[in-house]
């Protein structure tokens, strides 16, 4: 597996610093690789390498700007808040990511996909409802909490969504609003709910079950191997 290499692109004056994972052999498409709420920890430069290690060109992407980590939860939260707030500023740096992925030589702009974990989920379901042209997306443990404003225009790419069922962080009013946007649009959309999985599932540091926050290894491994099958299906291999 090659090293992974920095990829800065610009959000005006913010330098948001990408890192860069390519396959050994000729890609087969690019995948963008969304970080959760505390920023582009090296959990998403491993999850880049899983990708580029299935042949993909694998950009972990950088939503603050300086490639910035938050030091606690409280600054994850304050980091991300705005984003939350402003839904048009968070597309706005997933168009910009996709755009430097697609950039990248030997990446086909129509074979490009988008998986995020966490408030990352949340922004690749936001790239998706936007950009026609990704192909797919996947949404691990996302946030599902609908923007202000939903298109009428019919939702292009296929999506994924990987939920844990006790999920805290999603409420039945978020479900709800979600499957209704994606009845409304005809979206190719297909929902995974875990009976017993909470939020962070994937992640091996996640340990706070006071705040619905266990890594599950078993649900991590299906989740990923229904990714996988779903980027092969959409993006080739």
């Amino acid at each position: 597996m090659r090293m992974p290499t920095k990829l800065d692109y610009h959000d005006g004056d913010v330098r948001l610093e990408g890192m860069l994972v390519r396959p050994r052999t000729r890609p087969v498409g690019g995948v963008l690789v969304a970080h959760m709420a505390g920023g582009r920890v090296d959990f998403c430069v491993q999850v880049a390498h899983r990708y580029a290690g299935l042949g993909y060109v694998a950009l972990a992407l950088d939503m603050y700007g300086e490639g910035r980590v938050a030091q606690s939860k409280e600054e994850g939260r304050a980091l991300m808040g705005p984003f939350l707030e402003d839904r048009g500023a968070m597309v706005r740096r997933m168009d910009l990511a996709f755009e430097a992925l697609a950039g990248v030589e030997g990446v086909e702009r129509d074979r490009i996909g988008a998986v995020g974990f966490c408030f990352g989920g949340l922004c690749v379901q936001d790239l998706a409802r936007h950009n026609d042209e990704l192909a797919a997306a996947v949404s691990f443990h996302g946030l599902l909490k609908p923007p202000p404003q939903v298109r009428d225009a019919p939702f292009a790419p296929a999506l994924m969504v990987l939920h844990g069922a006790l999920d805290p962080l999603v409420s039945a009013d978020d479900r709800a609003a979600f499957d209704e946007e994606m009845r409304k649009r005809g979206a190719d959309c297909t929902f995974v709910s875990f009976s017993q999985a909470m939020h962070a599932f994937t992640n091996p540091e996640a340990d706070a079950p006071i705040d619905g926050l266990v890594f599950d290894a078993t649900v991590s491994h299906r989740a990923f191997v229904m990714a996988d099958a779903f980027f092969e299906e959409r993006l080739g291999r």
